[in-house]
């Protein structure tokens, strides 16, 4: 029974903090009672790395109290490059034996010792080759010490932690809730990062995390608040996107010799009547624009779209 459930959703960025507090009343049904942003210092948080722990610690528990949220339970994701993502094949074996070989085997996927990570994986399909079937992940790693420092301030809030994931593995999720086709690409415009999906027969089969250079994050906050941008801005922010997208289309089909031809875009909705025109033709498929969640603003908050990747992770914890 869901009753009256309460669970955070909090988005470790670059240097910034997300959360919002969902309220679940059913399945896949929820209202936000709360949300809150805190911007921290450089000196603080650098591109996912903690740097002043004692900092972070009372920037969090601020956060906390600030909002007035009152969840116990919290799902975190780390939207940054702290974490590694790599695709890899294995053999398949009895279910009981796979994790074992997966984990096992790991380190030959990974660029650093897997005895400084905490790694965990997503199956994302099945294949055949000369030697017979084969498993195909996703493999999700994460610094000890990144795990370390959430479960620290967790306790300073008298937080549980019910999951740390990749905050693209959340996205992934709420994306194959709303979208019912087998086979297309998802763009996810962040405030300062960018996620490219593509999925095969509903599995990730590519995927891609840039930074928003410094010039497109900041004409992306003035369009978010309502700023005219001068046609310049807006031809050098559009082809940076649409550059991006099209690289990633080349990369996905020279790896996999497959076509995209269905992308949605989420985020970035005060970008989308920059984007829209001709984007099709520019990218050789058929393009929608999707808001991923729409909360109930009568019963609760209704965030702006940037908080949808918390509220994707919340909805994991369901």
């Amino acid at each position: 029974m869901f009753g009256n459930k309460k669970v955070l959703g909090i988005e470790i960025g670059r240097d910034d903090l997300h959360a919002v507090e969902l309220n679940l009343i059913g399945k896949n049904r929820f209202y936000i009672s709360r949300y809150y942003t805190a911007e921290l210092d450089r000196s603080v948080l650098n591109e996912g790395v903690v740097v002043d722990e004692d900092a972070f610690e009372d920037a969090f528990v601020n956060m906390y109290n600030d909002a007035g949220f009152t969840a116990r339970k919290a799902v975190f994701g780390l939207d940054n490059q702290t974490t590694i993502l790599r695709f890899a094949s294995f053999p398949k074996v009895d279910e009981g034996k796979q994790r074992g070989l997966v984990l096992l085997n790991a380190q030959e996927h990974i660029p650093v010792p897997v005895s400084e990570l905490e790694l965990d994986y997503v199956t994302v399909g099945e294949s055949e080759d000369e030697d017979g079937s084969r498993v195909n992940v996703l493999l999700c790693a994460v610094n000890k010490k990144s795990i370390q420092r959430i479960l620290d301030v967790t306790k300073a809030s008298s937080l549980s932690v019910n999951a740390i994931m990749p905050s693209q593995v959340a996205y992934a999720n709420a994306v194959l809730s709303r979208i019912d086709r087998p086979d297309f690409m998802a763009v996810r415009i962040g405030k300062k990062s960018v996620y490219h999906i593509v999925f095969e027969n509903r599995s990730i089969a590519f995927l891609r995390y840039l930074n928003l250079n410094s010039e497109v994050i900041s004409l992306l906050k003035a369009a978010t608040g309502g700023e005219t941008l001068f046609l310049s801005n807006i031809e050098a922010m559009r082809n940076d996107i649409i550059r991006n997208i099209n690289a990633t289309i080349n990369y996905y089909r020279v790896q996999n010799r497959r076509e995209v031809n269905y992308i949605y875009i989420t985020g970035g909705s005060a970008l989308h009547r920059y984007l829209s025109s001709d984007i099709d033709s520019e990218l050789h498929s058929s393009v929608e624009f999707l808001r991923l969640f729409e909360p109930d603003a009568r019963r609760g908050s209704s965030p702006p779209e940037e908080f949808d990747s918390c509220i994707s992770l919340a909805l994991n914890n369901n």
